[in-house]
């Protein structure tokens, strides 16, 4: 596993948001008009890239999310290229 010791902000800020959001079409990843305004509010993302890291964190909780709802599914940690299509 990758040290994200300088990062490890960003994990507790994705558990705070949360990663998904329900649609009528079942759980998509939460989207910039989310994570724009709680970056701000709660000025725990600072820098550029610290929104841009939390929105595809979203986005590959949810495609594992997705994945993962397949019984037959592989486990991510024998995937290639873990949260790729």
């Amino acid at each position: 596993m990758p040290d994200i010791e300088f990062a490890a902000h960003l994990i507790d800020a994705m558990n705070k948001i949360g990663p998904v959001r329900g649609s009528m079409s079942g759980p998509v990843p939460t989207d910039w008009d989310v994570i724009l305004p709680f970056g701000t509010a709660t000025q725990r993302l600072t820098e550029p890239w610290e929104y841009e890291a939390l929105a595809e964190m979203c986005v590959a909780y949810h495609r594992g999310l997705t994945k993962g709802a397949d019984p037959l599914c592989k486990p991510p940690m024998e995937w290639k290229k873990p949260f790729e299509d």
